[in-house]
């Protein structure tokens, strides 16, 4: 038996890495996934490439990370244990990454 990762349902999974126990959580899960991401995406590339914008970086940081808490916060009312992804695993299915790989210890 596995835990469903959207809803935490257990489920008996039909291949070694579902994640899902239908098809709904699966797009729920990644609705969520990029409805948040696009979010974090837009904060970040102010921070990047807006140095005279109205926040300064270290208030961008703080915003990121009070944004994320408020999710996480969203998530466990709902049930979710945790949404979002290993970075350790993104980094294995993205060689394209790996010029950069050297400066983290994964």
């Amino acid at each position: 038996m596995m835990k469903c990762s959207n809803c935490g349902a257990e489920f008996e999974p039909r291949a070694a890495n579902q994640q899902f126990c239908n098809p709904n959580c699966r797009k729920e899960w990644n609705n969520r996934r990029a409805s948040r991401g696009t979010v974090l995406y837009d904060m970040m590339m102010a921070m990047r490439y807006e140095r005279d914008g109205e926040l300064s970086e270290s208030d961008l940081r703080k915003l990121m990370a009070t944004v994320a808490a408020d999710w996480h916060q969203q998530d466990l009312a709902d049930g979710r244990e945790r949404s979002w992804g290993s970075v350790v695993e993104w980094l294995r299915l993205n060689p394209w990454v790996g010029q950069f790989r050297r400066s983290f210890r994964c």
